[in-house]
């Protein structure tokens, strides 16, 4: 195949194509061994005989030529799976951020929803427990402090509040510990 080289370097198209005929099969099986698709593997072997017939005159006459043609054949092979790779990086990271923004449209919802419901469950409240309620579990008063703000006693304000805690619990459930600590802070 040496003296292919030297008529490659003077443009010699038959040279090319008696080139084109011996190695093919050869490249097309090299290269589909990594690539693992008949498709691309067609296509990256025709984009190989392009990018060899414009490298001819860069190959070396003192090497032997199935050594420079599978290096550039191995070379494509490399930069092929390194697009894929980078490919398959974006789909994922896409993915991934997809996932994310879904995540937190739905936990917005989803919370949207909770706070719903622990509004309305305050609102069934008789008013005095009502603002007793929000005074010690949105305000964060304690007792003492509710009581000396609305001039009622501090166990007027516990059996206020124990009354409240047992309509959320009904009207709730097991949410009403988690709602009282996502939105207002406290267990």
């Amino acid at each position: 195949m040496q003296h292919l080289i030297k008529k490659l370097h003077k443009n010699n198209e038959a040279a090319f194509e008696e080139l084109y005929q011996l190695t093919h099969q050869k490249i097309y099986n090299f290269i589909y061994r990594y690539v693992k698709d008949s498709s691309s593997t067609k296509e990256l072997t025709q984009q190989f005989f392009v990018k060899l017939w414009m490298k001819r005159k860069d190959l070396k006459s003192n090497k032997p030529l199935e050594g420079q043609i599978f290096t550039i054949a191995r070379n494509m092979v490399i930069d092929e799976l390194r697009k894929r790779a980078r490919e398959n990086r974006l789909v994922q990271n896409w993915a991934d951020l997809q996932g994310q923004v879904s995540n937190c449209t739905e936990d917005a919802i989803y919370y949207q929803d909770l706070q719903e419901q622990l509004t309305a469950a305050i609102e069934t409240l008789p008013q005095k427990r009502k603002q007793i309620f929000q005074l010690n579990r949105i305000q964060g008063l304690t007792y003492k402090e509710i009581a000396e703000e609305l001039s009622i006693s501090p166990k007027t304000v516990e059996k206020q509040m124990s009354k409240a805690l047992k309509v959320m619990q009904a009207k709730l459930g097991s949410l009403l510990h988690l709602l009282l600590i996502i939105f207002v802070g406290i267990g």
